[in-house]
């Protein structure tokens, strides 16, 4: 009897175990939603807004929870915590957005975006119903509210629509579906309808609904940007349908997706923001690291046309996708260029290194560029559509230093840049073990068979035997150091009749005067023998330096 009561107990446990299971599977959903990486994290970005920006407007840019105030065409920003995959830049004047742009951000890099200009929208007084072209709109049962959620109604409404293919497909070539998986989109029109009150504030619907009736016989998915998420998100493949979403919208075939990043390099160099474009998109820009990421349609190969700055097709690359939401690879770039190699660090004013220098590069044509590189000590190669270029540290909107032409055929390093506007005829830099010294621009004078440069105390003394451009041996180089402010110790060396030089082994005349800018420049390096002045020691000191001067 015992016995039988121990089955007994068994089965009813079994039994309620089994109810319990089956209860759980009961109430599952059929369908899931897929969860993506969300990759987060601060990173640096150069915003191109030339095609919105004005001096006589004050425009703020804003991405995520960041924002700042545009005051050039090209603009570099620190953001914090921003989306790698779904990231919206939105340029707004006063607080009616004039420009969007839905670039990939990489973490820990400078990245590049231009701003796409919206459609001129028609402002209409709010009306219950009416029309963007084709499309009809009219609210149902509406109430609505403030970015507080406090009740408000709309005054005016903002309504336009585009089907330009270059405009279109730079805002939107990927999505997700109503299951939240990844869509790759070809977008086919775009249009807008944004609410405001009467002080020109938005203005969304927090009760009833939007019913939006378009032609739709092809059957086209229809998305919503939202703003939040930077997704663009389903919301239907209807003719007709309603919805709450109040902003941008976008119609298009999709399919599913996925991306592939990939890294351009050259000679495993990084080949920095570099243009290329894919399909019918406006040409996206590689990063400071050389990474570019574009959106495919899943398992398919997509390829990538390489332009140099004129715009100008230099050569195609094929990108493999994959199944997966992100495939990554390694793309080297072996067509005949014109690039320039960047192996150089920028200074600021006391001579300490820029920890994310920026230059900019100029050319004959008028492309320029704005480039930033969280290396201080940056190596890259970037596109040029020149030979000739002109080259200068910093930004136009903070601070920029000398301007110095360069040229693809020399073989020398561009080496040292400066920032410092006070600089921008000329400076000398000299560095001394761990100590470093900025001096204003040195004399130069040329005697009968060298040039000698001296600061104006004369404390230094630097003599090349020659008057040409290029790389001068160690026996030909000169010099002569007593500065007891130069560091903690001071130091000092006389080396000015050495048969054999005085140790400084790379000697680089790059410029010699007779260029346009008419900049003499030398780039020195090397170990010399010298002593400390107080207290006195001496040894080999490892030296490096710069000098930027004109006759």
């Amino acid at each position: 009897m015992q016995f039988s009561n121990k089955i007994y107990l068994i089965i009813v446990l079994v039994g309620i175990m089994a109810s319990a299971c089956y209860k759980d599977t009961d109430q599952s959903s059929t369908s899931s939603t897929v969860v993506y990486p969300e990759v987060n994290s601060d990173t640096w970005l150069i915003v191109n807004s030339e095609d919105v920006f004005t001096n006589e407007a004050s425009l703020q840019l804003s991405i995520g929870e960041n924002e700042t105030e545009i005051t050039s065409e090209e603009q570099m920003v620190l953001l914090a915590n921003v989306s790698k995959y779904n990231a919206v830049v939105r340029i707004h004047d006063e607080n009616k957005i004039i420009g969007l742009a839905k670039p990939f951000l990489f973490e820990h890099d400078v990245n590049y975006s231009s701003i796409c200009a919206l459609p001129t929208p028609s402002e209409k007084s709010f009306a219950a119903e009416g029309n963007i072209e084709d499309i009809q709109y009219s609210f149902l049962s509406p109430a609505f509210t403030d970015a507080q959620n406090n009740a408000h109604e709309p005054s005016n409404l903002f309504v336009s629509k585009s089907t330009d293919l270059a405009f279109i497909n730079s805002l939107c070539n990927h999505g997700y579906n109503e299951l939240g998986e990844l869509q790759y989109i070809r977008p086919s029109a775009f249009f807008e309808i944004n609410m405001y009150d009467e002080s020109s504030k938005p203005v969304s619907i927090e009760e009833g609904s939007l019913m939006i009736t378009l032609n739709n016989e092809a059957g086209q998915s229809i998305f919503g940007l939202d703003i939040e998420s930077g997704k663009w998100e389903w919301l239907s493949d209807q003719s007709q349908f309603e919805t709450q979403h109040i902003g941008f919208f976008m119609m298009g075939d999709m399919e599913p997706g996925s991306l592939i990043e990939t890294r351009l390099v050259v000679d495993d160099i990084p080949l920095a923001f570099q243009a290329v474009q894919n399909e019918d998109e406006k040409a996206k820009v590689s990063s400071s690291k050389g990474r570019i990421l574009v959106a495919a349609p899943l398992d398919q190969e997509t390829e990538l046309t390489i332009l140099n700055p004129c715009n100008e097709v230099q050569t195609m690359v094929k990108l493999e996708g994959g199944n997966e939401f992100v495939t990554t690879s390694v793309t080297t770039i072996e067509a005949p260029l014109h690039i320039a190699k960047l192996q150089t660090e920028v200074l600021d004013c006391e001579g300490q290194q820029i920890s994310v220098p920026t230059v900019e590069i100029e050319e004959s044509s008028g492309s320029s560029k704005i480039m930033g590189f969280i290396d201080s000590n940056t190596d890259v190669f970037v596109n040029t559509c020149e030979e000739a270029f002109l080259i200068t540290a910093g930004e136009e909107a903070t601070e920029q230093g000398p301007t110095l032409d360069w040229n693809l055929e020399w073989d020398e390093d561009i080496n040292i840049l400066s920032n410092c506007e006070t600089s921008q005829t000329g400076f000398s830099y000299l560095k001394i073990r761990d100590d470093m010294k900025v001096y204003p621009r040195f004399t130069v004078t040329e005697t009968s068979n060298s040039l000698l440069f001296t600061d104006e105390d004369e404390t230094i003394r630097f003599e090349v035997d020659g008057f040409e451009r290029g790389a001068y041996p160690e026996e030909e180089v000169h010099i002569s150091i007593h500065d007891t402010g130069f560091g903690d110790f001071g130091y000092s060396v006389e080396c000015d009749q050495s048969a054999f030089g005085c140790g400084i082994t790379t000697c680089e005349m790059t410029h010699d005067g007779n260029g346009l800018s008419e900049w003499i420049r030398v780039y020195f390096k090397g170990d010399v023998w010298m002593q400390t002045i107080d207290p006195a020691s001496v040894g080999y000191y490892e030296v490096e330096g710069i000098i930027l001067t004109k006759k």
